[in-house]
C-alpha cells in the first residue's frame, strides 16, 4: 500500500501499481495488469503542456529513449528509439548477466518481455500522420510541507493505473505504462516521478458541442445538415453508452461523467478518460439496499442528488 505519511528525511518508494491485483478481476486481467511496462522519467522526452487535473499535469510525449535497467556496460545497455525512425537491438540473445545477485530466471524472462513491449511502444511514438501518439500524466510537484498530500495523489494515480490496466474497450483511453519507481519523495526536493503513459487525445466532447452549435447555424440545407449532425451525435452517444456499460458490467463506477472527460483521438474515435475518481466496487461491501458507502466524488454540476446529499449510492448514480 502507498503510505499516507511520508517522511521528509528519506526517499519513499512503493510497489508499482501493476502488481497490486484487484480482487474482483479475472485472473487473465490480473496477468495483463502485471505486464504493464515500467518507464523511467529519463527515458521520456516531454513535449507541450496539454492540460491539468486536480493532482496531475499532462504533456505530449515527443520521444522515448529506452534503457535496459538490468544491464551494465553491455551491448544491450541502451536501445534508442526516436519517433517512427528505424531502430535496432542486439538483445535477442543477450550474453550479459543481470546486475545483482537476487535476480531470478523468472525476473530475467519477465524483464525481456517488458523490454520488448517498451521498444514497440516507443517505435509507435508518432502516428503516420506525424502527430504524437502518447501523453504522460504526471503528479504535480508539491512542497515538502505537502508530502502527505503527494502520497494521497500518488494513491489515486495508482488506483487509476490499476483500473486502466484491466480495461480493454475501444472507447476507453488506453494505458501503455507506468513510472518506475512509482513514487519517489526526497527531502527538500519533492520530485513528481509518478506518472502514467496514455493515449493522446486531440479534442474533447465539450469543445465539440460548441463547434456543432456554430456549424448548425452555418448550414445551408437545414434538413440534410441537421440529419447528418444528428447521426454524428447519436454515434458519439452510442460509443459513450458502450463504454459505460462495459464499466458497469465489471462493477466499476466512473463518478465523473461529463463532456470534459470524453475525448476524441486522432482518428475521431470516442475515448472516455480521466479515471482519477473511478472506483472498483467490492461486492462484499454492498448494503442491503444495493448501495455502497462511498465518499462524495465528482463535479458538482453533474453530480447525482444522492451523491450531493452524502447518502450511499451505486452504479446508477
Amino acid at each position: 500500500n502507498i503510505p499516507m505519511k511520508c517522511s521528509k528525511e528519506i526517499a519513499v518508494t512503493v510497489q508499482s501499481p501493476q502488481k497490486l491485483p484487484l480482487n474482483s478481476m479475472k485472473d487473465d486481467n490480473i496477468n495483463k495488469m502485471r505486464t504493464q511496462p515500467r518507464f523511467k522519467l529519463q527515458e521520456i522526452e516531454m513535449g507541450s503542456f496539454l492540460g491539468a487535473g486536480g493532482f496531475s499535469n499532462v504533456y505530449a510525449i515527443r520521444k522515448m529513449t529506452i534503457k535496459d535497467r538490468y544491464y551494465g556496460n553491455s551491448r544491450c545497455d541502451r536501445i534508442s528509439l526516436i519517433s517512427n525512425d528505424s531502430f535496432h537491438t542486439a538483445c535477442e540473445s543477450p550474453s550479459a548477466e543481470f546486475v545483482g545477485d537476487e535476480t531470478s530466471d523468472s525476473d530475467y524472462l519477465q524483464d525481456q518481455e517488458e523490454l520488448k513491449a517498451k521498444i514497440l511502444i516507443a517505435k509507435e511514438c508518432r502516428a503516420k500522420s506525424g502527430n504524437f501518439r502518447y501523453v504522460i500524466k504526471m503528479l504535480k510537484t508539491r512542497s515538502d510541507d505537502d508530502l502527505s498530500e503527494y502520497c494521497m495523489d500518488a494513491k489515486l494515480l495508482g488506483e487509476e493505473a490499476q483500473l486502466l490496466a484491466n480495461i480493454d474497450h475501444p472507447n476507453i483511453i488506453k494505458i501503455y505504462g507506468t513510472s518506475y519507481p512509482f513514487l519517489s519523495v526526497r527531502s527538500s526536493n519533492t520530485e513528481a516521478l509518478s506518472f502514467l503513459i496514455l493515449d493522446k487525445l486531440e479534442d474533447t466532447l465539450d469543445r465539440k458541442i460548441g463547434e456543432w452549435a456554430k456549424d448548425s447555424k452555418k448550414l445551408t440545407s437545414k434538413i440534410l445538415g441537421q440529419t447528418s449532425m444528428l447521426i454524428l451525435r447519436l454515434k458519439v452517444m452510442a460509443s459513450l453508452a458502450s463504454a459505460m456499460k462495459y464499466l458497469h458490467d465489471r462493477n466499476i463506477i466512473f463518478r465523473d461523467l461529463k463532456a470534459q472527460n470524453v475525448g476524441f483521438d486522432g482518428s475521431g474515435s470516442v475515448k472516455l478518460f480521466d479515471f482519477g475518481l473511478a472506483k472498483n466496487l467490492n461486492q462484499e461491501e454492498i448494503r442491503n439496499d444495493g448501495t455502497y458507502e462511498m465518499d462524495q466524488a465528482g463535479t458538482l454540476r453533474y453530480m447525482a442528488p444522492v451523491v450531493l446529499n452524502g447518502r450511499p449510492y451505486n452504479l446508477s448514480a
